[in-house]
């Protein structure tokens, strides 16, 4: 049996490639495994693999990394699948394929990738909805037998992205603790995701509050980010803004733009909450603004801690 495990959700996709190795290779995991990225290995390298014995096991997994070309993915390899098709058909019994890619959709338009589909199980491993990861959150508290109070819960997930491999890297640091968790400890032990802090600075600016905008902005810079790093999170937001802008108008589904954007579709669903204060126009006129800060800032014509009050000011509409 062949597999693709696709989907963003990274720590779930793990998880299945873990499982499927233990199920196949059982006790020949450490010899049975060949991995190939597929964005740097060639087709001819995956095709002599596939058709060569196993040296030091019985059985042989053949892991491909980056599948992006089974994806909808624009980027992705332009390789001559039918040759991979035919190789999977008169694949030796000894051999199988685990087809591993970080994309939200296969492309099912292509005859090839529907054939390559037809001999694999497909497993899906996509972003959880905000909703259904508090319920896993709540899951894992019992299995990891922390005892965190209604209000420490609720800074937790204030302070968890939607991602189930932080969740479970911050569930492992907290389990160190002996005591009942509390909102305190939780805010001393689980920092808050930078993104939060940017995205609170996008809808500021958005706003036009230019207090809003400078709190954030002094918080930011506590956490001894570069502004010049910082100026390119707050860019690569607006951009995504932008380009959600432009998919709202072409009346796509929020799940179609996070497929489309290849993002999660959370992020989508605030961005699309924003669009409605702010037009296209506006979007890219702030996308300018702050392409021409980010080269001032880089060739020293504005001081970097300082460069980002005269953009408010610019989108206040004083003059600097």
């Amino acid at each position: 049996m062949n597999y693709i495990i696709y989907g963003v959700e990274d720590y779930q996709r793990k998880k299945q490639m873990e499982a499927i190795l233990r199920k196949e290779l059982q006790q020949e995991q450490d010899y049975g495994v060949v991995k190939y990225d597929a964005s740097k290995a060639t087709l001819e390298e995956i095709l002599e693999e596939i058709q060569t014995i196993p040296f030091f096991s019985t059985k042989k997994a053949i892991v491909i990394y980056n599948s992006y070309f089974l994806s909808t993915n624009e980027k992705s390899q332009k390789w001559d699948l039918s040759c991979l098709i035919d190789a999977m058909q008169n694949l030796l019994d000894c051999n199988f394929l685990i087809f591993d890619g970080s994309f939200t959709s296969l492309d099912k338009r292509k005859k090839d990738v529907k054939a390559i589909m037809s001999m694999c199980e497909v497993i899906v491993c996509n972003a959880l909805s905000q909703s259904s990861f508090q319920n896993y959150v709540e899951e894992q508290l019992e299995n990891y037998q922390l005892e965190i109070d209604y209000e420490g819960k609720k800074e937790l997930l204030k302070r968890l992205p939607l991602d189930i491999y932080t969740l479970h890297k911050e569930l492992e640091k907290l389990s160190l603790l002996q005591a009942p968790i509390s909102k305190d400890v939780i805010q001393h032990l689980i920092e808050k995701p930078l993104e939060e802090d940017v995205f609170t600075l996008v809808n500021a600016v958005v706003k036009k509050d230019i207090k809003k905008s400078f709190e954030t902005w002094y918080d930011l810079q506590k956490l001894n980010k570069d502004p010049i790093y910082l100026l390119s999170l707050l860019s690569s937001q607006f951009h995504l803004l932008y380009q959600v802008h432009h998919l709202m108008h072409q009346n796509l589904t929020q799940q179609q733009i996070a497929d489309n954007l290849q993002v999660h579709p959370y992020r989508v669903k605030l961005a699309m909450e924003i669009c409605g204060r702010v037009s296209e126009k506006e979007l890219l006129t702030i996308l300018y603004n702050i392409s021409k800060l980010d080269m001032d800032m880089k060739s020293g014509v504005v001081d970097k801690t300082r460069g980002f009050e005269l953009f408010m000011l610019q989108m206040k509409g004083k003059s600097i």
